[in-house]
């Protein structure tokens, strides 16, 4: 019913008039009765407190944690050993190689395994309640991952389960500009990092797939672009009318005036040179993303200070997405470029480890797996090290975390252990819904 054409006396005593501005009707609410807001108050009040004493009496975790380690690999130097990390609440408060445990706190001994920082997927593969995508657009500037996911999902469990305690979460690739990036822990209490990571561009094929043009304009999919031209001048069409003013662009407008970090998923070293060239044209330093084929560009891209999301590493693959020639060493090119780099796409640590032996150092490889994507995420601050004032996020190892026969024992995200008990894993969610 809209109240706005109803006579006075047929409006609730709660529903004050208002006119339409064009884009719907909005009706003000006012309060029926003074006791109804101390009844809602003292509702919301009773709930605070006992959500309060459910996190403090009820299976909470001890407040103090000592946890020792034959190894301490915090990811900022040399690895201690032995090595100590006191853990306070949901913080690390001292990493040494000898700590006093404090009185009353739990100690957690490893003998002589090692303990690493929670490792950090800059690009998860996570299936998204509403569709990886806004497919019903080419501009989708506004499409949110973090308003779309679903925190109780089995795969936050098996990336948890791997050693994965912060991932950032992008929109698919249906259209040019794909939405919002998130980035959330994979447990704790306190699952969100930043609920606007990045404004994600997709400078590749994708969002033409499925398109059509010269034919009956009976789908959504009667449009444009159909080619890789058309994706780069709907970008730079946007771009135009987002520094312009018009109005329908006005929320990417604000991004671009605010430097807000925006990724760009691109794959084939043209593809990444065009993404290059509209960057110099709008003032913007992308975060790439794939970049299958950015070792054939790293100098450029060291030059410019452009970082790197890599797409999952295999040992396998000498052809990738988009007709893409892979090189199993493209992590170690990037590195002796200057690139700063980050591996992704889940099964981080065995990532590192095929890193390793096509030329990444140990410690170039632990840091592409914890530290480096923390950094290019822009939370460094919080997440990626073992350093006092940093999240307890951690992983404990049986052994060297470069060893194959290593096992992970257990998860610490925000100072709670989770055992490493493994689900079944589930098929990753596909970054593409279109059909042609």
């Amino acid at each position: 019913m809209t109240y706005n054409k109803m006579d006075s006396h047929q409006r609730p005593p709660n529903v004050q008039r208002l006119s339409s501005n064009g884009e719907g009707i909005h009706v003000q609410i006012t309060p029926l009765r003074s006791w109804t807001l101390a009844v809602r108050r003292l509702t919301l009040l009773v709930f605070i407190a006992l959500l309060m004493l459910s996190s403090t009496s009820f299976g909470a975790d001890p407040a103090i944690t000592l946890i020792k380690a034959a190894r301490v690999y915090t990811a900022k130097g040399k690895p201690l050993q032995p090595g100590m990390v006191l853990i306070t609440g949901q913080k690390i408060t001292k990493v040494a190689k000898s700590i006093t445990p404090p009185k009353g706190a739990k100690i957690i001994d490893l003998g002589k395994g090692a303990v690493m920082p929670g490792m950090v997927d800059a690009n998860a593969s996570v299936r998204l309640a509403s569709g990886q995508s806004e497919i019903t657009r080419e501009v989708a500037a506004n499409y949110s991952t973090y308003v779309s996911i679903d925190i109780y999902q089995r795969r936050f469990k098996e990336l948890r389960a791997e050693g994965t305690t912060s991932l950032a979460i992008l929109p698919g690739t249906d259209s040019v500009v794909g939405g919002i990036a998130c980035v959330l822990k994979s447990g704790s209490r306190t699952r969100i990092v930043d609920a606007f990571a990045a404004l994600l561009l997709n400078v590749c094929s994708d969002p033409r797939s499925g398109n059509r043009s010269r034919s009956r304009p009976d789908s959504i999919f009667v449009r444009q672009p159909t080619n890789r031209m058309g994706v780069v001048w709907i970008l730079r069409r946007t771009f135009h009318k987002a520094k312009s003013g018009n109005t329908r662009t006005s929320y990417l407008a604000g991004l671009l005036r605010d430097k807000r970090h925006i990724m760009a998923r691109s794959r084939t070293a043209f593809d990444i040179r065009a993404l290059l060239t509209i960057a110099s044209e709008w003032d913007f330093a992308p975060t790439i993303v794939g970049g299958e084929e950015s070792y054939k560009v790293a100098e450029e891209l060291a030059k410019r200070q452009i970082p790197v999301i890599l797409s999952p590493l295999s040992p396998s693959a000498n052809r990738g997405r988009e007709g893409t020639e892979l090189v199993p060493n493209r992590a170690a090119i990037l590195k002796r470029a200057g690139v700063k780099f980050s591996l992704s796409g889940g099964d981080l640590l065995n990532q590192a480890r095929f890193a390793v032996r096509f030329g990444l150092s140990k410690d170039q490889a632990l840091k592409a797996i914890t530290i480096d994507p923390a950094y290019i995420l822009g939370h460094a601050s919080r997440i990626g090290s073992i350093e006092p004032g940093k999240d307890a996020d951690l992983v404990a190892l049986s052994a060297d975390p470069f060893e194959f026969t290593t096992k992970i024992q257990w998860v610490m995200v925000g100072g709670r252990v989770y055992p490493n008990t493994a689900p079944r894993k589930t098929t990753p969610p596909s970054t593409s819904k279109k059909k042609k």
